[in-house]
């Protein structure tokens, strides 16, 4: 970009002298213009610089002052001026106007013909515009460079931000709400909600041009790389499902399989279980699975050692050693639940290969009994794993003398938030925004239809019974694949 201040400095200009608006030498120029029309205004544009002899503009203070304010708000870049033969000097009124405002008015000697300015700053421009699109294509050519030789996506991003000179980010469905900054999507239907984000909220056109010449170097980088994971993920998880339905052979060449891919078999692991939201609501089920897994792998980098589907979201075999559910994996995980924020974690205590098949079966029935937007440690949720094993005759014996007598969903909702609310009536009918009246006859319905009081012994019961049938209720089996590939 050249500026009113970079026409200064050109040769020819060393005698053209400011008069007023020295803090308006950073506008832009990109044209001049010679105009000593009475209707100035209708031979201007935004961005130029107007030249003028004031031959037909009297040396009226009030004609200048209009006219000063008028190309200032057309985006006039600056004013010159050459007194002499019509006009002496310019009212001191109008340079007072364009000091106030900040519009550069420059005097320009007589001697100094106007299409010398004009040549030397066309001649500036033309350079300028030149040495920017060489840049362009110097920059264009480094960006694809850049990608051949990123191992990594935040390499690439890295490297994006030292050529533009701003800050890169590569964002999915980034926030309204955020510091200024310029946004280019991925040029890709199957990116759509992928963006490249710069540091900047105004960029020229060459340096928009760079921009989206990433954003579509990083479409085909990403792509590239959901293809390759995604190949290496139906092998590894073919595997994978073999282990959690308790199909695998310990013997030298499973062990040699296992260890390819970075798996120890004699060494501790964790097992992650990550809930989606129902893939059914989804219009592309399979896109949905795969955003979320290369999320989770982006999250946790080289923590997740195996990865495949479950009827319930995600399953991740864990390496041991960076499973800290307190620490970095819980904070990790937090863009996947800001992505899914109904979407329950549920962390395994260490364990062996062999107990897989059991353990993610008591992981799944444990989700519905759990906060959403968080991961657990299975080791800590004592209580729920002792509801899981309650006899299973006798709690459906319950649940069929209690909550199944219920037949009106508005009875059920209610009863559950007594049970919530530990029998407090107000409580209840206040976070069900219903008045006492209503609450107290609500409850004579619940209590007529089980045959029994509402006492603080029954509630406890049924809220065994709701989180027993709540458990039992989830799907658990892996769906089998394909057998392993050869």
């Amino acid at each position: 970009m050249v500026t009113v201040g970079d026409c200064l400095g050109l040769r020819e200009l060393q005698t053209v002298t400011i008069a007023a608006g020295r803090e308006g030498l950073t506008r832009p120029v990109r044209l001049t213009h010679a105009v000593d029309e009475p209707d100035v205004l209708s031979w201007v544009a935004p961005e130029i610089i107007v030249l003028t002899t004031g031959q037909n503009h009297p040396e009226d203070p009030e004609v200048w002052l209009r006219l000063i304010r008028e190309l200032d708000a057309q985006g006039v870049s600056a004013l010159m001026v050459s007194p002499g033969r019509y006009l002496s000097r310019l009212p001191s009124l109008a340079l007072k106007e364009a000091e106030c405002i900040g519009f550069p008015v420059l005097m320009v000697p007589w001697e100094l013909p106007f299409v010398k300015i004009t040549e030397a700053i066309h001649r500036l421009l033309l350079e300028n515009h030149i040495a920017n699109w060489s840049r362009v294509a110097e920059l264009e050519v480094r960006v694809t460079e850049a990608a051949v030789q990123a191992k990594t996506l935040d390499e690439l991003v890295h490297t994006f931000s030292a050529l533009v000179g701003y800050q890169v980010t590569l964002e999915f469905e980034p926030s309204q709400v955020s510091e200024p900054c310029s946004r280019f999507p991925l040029p890709s239907p199957d990116l759509l909600g992928w963006t490249l984000v710069v540091g900047a909220a105004e960029m020229t056109e060459p340096e928009a041009i760079v921009a989206r010449q990433m954003a579509g170097t990083l479409a085909i980088w990403v792509l590239q790389q959901k293809i390759s994971a995604h190949s290496e993920f139906e092998v590894q998880a073919t595997l994978f499902d073999r282990l959690l339905a308790g199909q695998w052979e310990d013997s030298i060449a499973a062990r040699d399989r296992l260890r390819m891919i970075g798996v120890q078999a004699n060494r501790p692991c964790r097992l992650l279980l990550m809930t989606l939201p129902d893939p059914l609501a989804y219009s592309d089920q399979a896109r949905m699975f795969d955003d979320s897994r290369l999320l989770v792998t982006q999250l946790l980098h080289s923590s997740v050692m195996l990865s495949t589907t479950h009827p319930l979201g995600l399953l991740c075999l864990i390496n041991e050693s960076k499973a800290d559910v307190r620490g970095s994996l819980g904070s990790a995980l937090l863009p996947f639940f800001i992505r899914f924020p109904q979407s329950v974690g549920v962390l395994s205590p260490s364990t062996v290969l062999g107990d897989l098949p059991t353990l993610q079966k008591t992981m799944a029935r444990m989700v519905p009994l759990l906060s959403p937007g968080l991961v657990h440690d299975m080791s800590d949720a004592l209580f729920p794993a002792v509801i899981l094993n309650l006899p299973d005759d006798l709690m459906q014996g319950l649940v069929s003398t209690t909550w199944e007598r219920l037949t009106d969903a508005t009875l059920v909702r209610t009863l559950r938030m007594l049970v919530m609310t530990g029998g407090h009536r107000s409580g209840a009918a206040v976070r069900l925004g219903i008045h006492r009246n209503t609450m107290t006859r609500r409850v004579q319905q619940i209590e007529h239809q089980l045959g029994r009081d509402l006492t603080p012994a029954l509630l406890t019961q049924l809220d065994l019974a709701d989180q027993w049938k709540k458990a039992k209720d989830v799907p658990a089996e892996i769906p089998t694949r394909d057998p392993w590939p050869a």
